[in-house]
């Protein structure tokens, strides 16, 4: 499927609500994902990040680029809702135990079958 490159969202600093990117294993740089800017979102209030099934992939990055990937999708720190799906790093990204979250009550981390340490969370 075609989509449209996650670094358009750079400008869009007025989204409210639900934010869902999906697919993210296309994303086809750090920089790219660092564009999004998703830190200056304040009226985001759940974000999901979904990959899909590692059978689907084709020719995207290995799991390095998806940690150096999620490590630059930082949500604002007014997020309340959380969702990592399929995510094939074997890491966490560092943001998500910073004491800034503290609006963050709701995580579920689902399929994240190459990370072998939960976050801490606090």
């Amino acid at each position: 499927e075609s989509g449209c490159c996650i670094g358009e969202l750079k400008n869009l600093n007025n989204l409210t609500g639900r934010v869902c990117l999906s697919r993210l294993e296309n994303v086809g740089s750090v920089h790219e994902a660092k564009e999004a800017q998703l830190q200056y979102k304040p009226n985001m209030t759940k974000l999901d990040l979904k990959w899909t099934d590692r059978i689907e992939w084709e020719n995207v990055e290995g799991d390095d680029c998806q940690e150096e990937v999620i490590q630059q999708l930082r949500p604002p720190k007014e997020l309340q809702d959380l969702e990592i799906l399929g995510y094939r790093g074997s890491k966490f990204p560092t943001w998500i135990s910073l004491p800034c979250f503290d609006k963050l009550t709701r995580i579920t981390l689902f399929k994240c079958e190459n990370c072998q340490l939960l976050p801490s969370l606090g």
